[in-house]
């Protein structure tokens, strides 16, 4: 971890604490804390940072929350989840700089998640119950701050190592983020073009290419609607990756207006092709029912459709529909195999839960897992452990 970044949150930690040196009375919950997965890094995965933002506002909500109670003495006026509602809380901000500023990144992050959320059509309750995160980040805070005021060595590299020291790092990128410091990119088909595309001249490039410039701002000034315009024109001419990239500012609601019946019409167009992005897209619109009926067996049949063309991001929604149940049985070594099937193309989303699912399931399950995900691969996706 950066320095720079672990010196300051050692400073925060131990100008917060001073005086704890292990205070027997700091009390942890009783019952065993639901296991959170460390907090992923900004990306253009918009669900990733959808999390994320809960995660980090959770976390400042509880390093105010520990302050709060080392500082006035207490521990049974509020559980973490009641403080987060009170007016100490409140007031808690106004104690001394690091939490004000903290305080103000809380709201930051409270609002663009409210942003992704509505865009997004996601829930915080898909994810965590409430209570239980605040709890968790009660818990792991108060481990952070006992180790924190330890003078030995050995202590501070204990520190380094908890999960906490490596979110509150995170969240600092999270801070950049929702402030417009941290540029992510934009998910688009044929991502894989941009570094050959963006060395040649503009005007040598094909109208789709050109397109990709004027949605990432490479070589011009981004212009959303010049890219649909473009994209356009290279979709109607039958081009699968602007037809898919076309789909794609639809859905999102980039350079136009929101459309689902369009996005839908499409990502037909594109899957029709052959275009593992577009399939794995045009499932999600059958999986949430967006510009056309719910249908949760064509979703599947989408997403395996797109997997088995390696689309690591239908590898990952087929991970997470067996491990929620959603719309499937539950099955935790399916959803096993195809995490790290998606994790092997680079996604540190299933890397993040593949760490999750080694905490769920025993040593045979996760041989079982690991032996599905090689013959899946080794039969180029002809036998991956269906039913």
């Amino acid at each position: 971890m950066n320095k720079i970044i672990i010196s300051l949150i050692l400073s925060s930690i131990l100008l917060l604490f001073a005086g704890c040196n292990g205070d027997k009375k700091a009390k942890y919950p009783q019952e065993k804390i639901k296991d959170i997965p460390l907090i992923i890094l900004p990306s253009d995965f918009l669900k990733g940072n959808y999390i994320g933002l809960i995660q980090c506002k959770t976390l400042y909500e509880m390093l105010s929350f520990t302050a709060y109670r080392r500082l006035n003495e207490v521990d049974n006026k509020y559980n973490s989840y009641e403080f987060i509602e009170s007016e100490d809380f409140k007031k808690n901000c106004d104690l001394h700089e690091d939490l004000t500023i903290r305080c103000e990144y809380i709201e930051k992050f409270k609002e663009k998640s409210n942003e992704i959320a509505i865009s997004q059509d996601l829930s915080r309750e898909n994810f965590w119950n409430q209570k239980d995160l605040a709890e968790f980040y009660a818990d792991k805070m108060m481990e952070f701050a006992m180790i924190a005021n330890a003078e030995e060595e050995s202590d501070k590299e204990r520190l380094a190592k908890l999960q906490i020291s490596d979110d509150l790092s995170t969240c600092m990128d999270y801070r950049d983020y929702v402030d417009g410091n941290l540029a992510v990119g934009i998910d688009l088909e044929n991502q894989e073009q941009l570094e050959e595309i963006s060395k040649k001249d503009l005007n040598e490039l094909s109208l789709n290419d050109q397109a990709m410039m004027y949605l990432l701002g490479r070589g011009v000034k981004q212009d959303f609607k010049e890219a649909v315009r473009l994209f356009s024109i290279m979709a109607e001419e039958g081009n699968e990756y602007a037809q898919a990239n076309l789909g794609l500012m639809y859905s999102d609601g980039k350079g136009v207006k929101k459309d689902y019946e369009k996005a839908l019409y499409w990502f037909k167009k594109a899957a029709e092709q052959g275009n593992a992005g577009a399939t794995v897209s045009l499932g999600f619109l059958y999986a949430k029912g967006h510009g056309v009926d719910k249908n949760p067996e064509e979703a599947m049949r989408l997403y395996r459709l797109s997997a088995e063309q390696g689309n690591w991001m239908a590898q990952r929604n087929l991970g997470y529909l067996y491990k929620d149940g959603a719309d499937v049985p539950i099955d935790l070594v399916k959803s096993f195999m195809w995490f790290l099937l998606a994790s092997s193309s680079g996604d540190k989303v299933s890397e993040s839960e593949i760490k999750e699912l080694r905490n769920m399931i025993n040593d045979t399950q996760e041989s079982q897992g690991l032996k599905m995900a090689e013959k899946c691969i080794s039969s180029e996706y002809l036998n991956c452990g269906y039913s």
